[in-house]
């Protein structure tokens, strides 16, 4: 039995604005192949259509075509939740870690980050982070 794929309707500008990001050099390929297959939605094709022509699952091209209706082109940006790079350390971890190196340095050390990881506890790879690249980097 086939399904019937509901229509997405988008203004030019938006088809436009998608094109773009599917061209862009910069766009990760997780929001050109979403880009993809909203534009195609658009353009009449059906779930089993673009998903043979992108190589995916029909049951992909069906949930993008619903999140474009739902939710507009800028879906294909958001990331949803649980998915991604887990944290390492919480946020107060990271706190506490900020705080010691700006304000304190162990008693008769010269050494700054690194031996400041080892007073805090956390990896060496994290102290290493510390010295020479920016705090930011941290994973929280």
């Amino acid at each position: 039995m086939s399904r019937k794929s509901l229509p997405v309707i988008l203004t030019d500008a938006e088809i436009t604005r998608l094109e773009q990001w599917i061209r862009a050099g910069s766009t990760p390929q997780q929001v050109v192949l979403r880009a993809r297959i909203i534009v195609a939605a658009a353009r009449g094709q059906t779930d089993q259509q673009i998903a043979q022509e992108l190589k995916v699952q029909r049951r992909t091209t069906a949930l993008w075509r619903r999140r474009g209706r739902e939710q507009g082109i800028g879906c294909v940006w958001e990331i949803g939740p649980g998915r991604g790079r887990k944290a390492h350390y919480s946020a107060a971890q990271v706190a506490r870690i900020v705080e010691a190196t700006l304000q304190t340095q162990p008693a008769g050390s010269t050494l700054g980050a690194p031996a400041r990881g080892q007073t805090l506890k956390v990896s060496a790879r994290t102290r290493s982070i510390g010295s020479g690249r920016n705090i930011s980097s941290i994973r929280i």
